[in-house]
């Protein structure tokens, strides 16, 4: 995988990345964003409507960009609060950062080694270790630990760089 443009990105944006241990897995796609790849989707946004046109959302959750109503739409996903990250067995584990005033603003996914992936954006996706990101401006602080029984082996990380003109309304995850 190379994507000298997008690790370039990646840097530049998440300081916290300078001097760390951190390795891109994927080429830049504008398909899906870092909530989605949380929750193992690579087909789509997982926002609240109005964010993206291909954004995905419960029907049934409020169409407001809160902590509280991530909580809700991965709960729908199988995922219950838990206290921290440290691994456990059989079970995966998603963390949500917010901002100081409590916005959510990224979401990474535990890893069966024990690091974890996050998806930048548009950018790309790149494995860390979660003290890498915890507290950086541009991804904000972990507020939120989830889990969920282990549904298997992790998705690889689409390949190749995605140049996208238009992107379609895909099948929503919720629906």
């Amino acid at each position: 995988m190379t994507d000298e443009d997008g690790i370039a990105t990646a840097r530049r944006l998440i300081r916290s990345l300078d001097g760390s241990t951190w390795d891109p897995k994927s080429s830049r796609n504008p398909a899906y964003n870092c909530f989605a790849w949380a929750a193992r989707e690579s087909n789509f946004w997982v926002e609240p409507p109005g964010t993206a046109p291909w954004a995905c959302w419960p029907r049934d959750l409020p169409e407001w960009d809160t902590v509280e109503n991530y909580v809700r739409a991965y709960s729908k996903l199988g995922f219950e609060e838990c206290e921290n990250g440290t691994m456990e067995p059989d079970t995966e584990k998603i963390a949500i950062f917010a901002d100081g005033d409590g916005a959510p603003m990224h979401a990474a996914r535990q890893l069966p080694s024990g690091r974890w992936t996050s998806k930048f954006g548009k950018g790309i996706d790149f494995e860390h270790d979660l003290d890498t990101l915890d507290g950086d401006p541009a991804v904000g602080t972990v507020v939120c630990y989830m889990r969920r029984p282990d549904p298997g082996p992790p998705p690889p990380p689409p390949a190749g760089l995605i140049v996208v003109d238009e992107i379609k309304e895909p099948d929503c995850v919720f629906d």
